[in-house]
């Protein structure tokens, strides 16, 4: 929840869970969680303090902001190597949680 933004309430979101937190929900619904990842983690030592200071000084808008292009190319690099190491590693940190559960 420290990363909770007005851009969660323009997404619709209720809450944000950590790891652990979301394993025991997916728990007692039945579920066995095969995989629980976070992803976005290069994007996280840049988010955090930009989500502090909207906090600290009352900024409800948008995530977004204007990137040059060669920053928006490498942002997708990192996103597309990053879809790529969660088919083998689990990442400890992170903007989102991914978790994939089976009955």
């Amino acid at each position: 929840m420290s990363l909770w933004s007005y851009w969660d309430e323009l997404c619709g979101h209720k809450r944000r869970y950590d790891k652990n937190e979301l394993i025991k929900k997916i728990g007692r619904t039945g579920f066995k969680v095969i995989k629980i990842s976070y992803f976005r983690s290069f994007l996280l030592p840049v988010a955090f303090p930009f989500r502090i200071l909207k906090i600290i000084f009352g900024k409800r808008t948008s995530d977004f902001i204007e990137i040059p292009k060669v920053m928006h190319k490498i942002l997708l690099a990192l996103s597309l190597a990053e879809n790529k190491m969660l088919n083998l590693v689990n990442i400890p940190f992170g903007l989102s949680l991914l978790a994939v559960a089976k009955r």
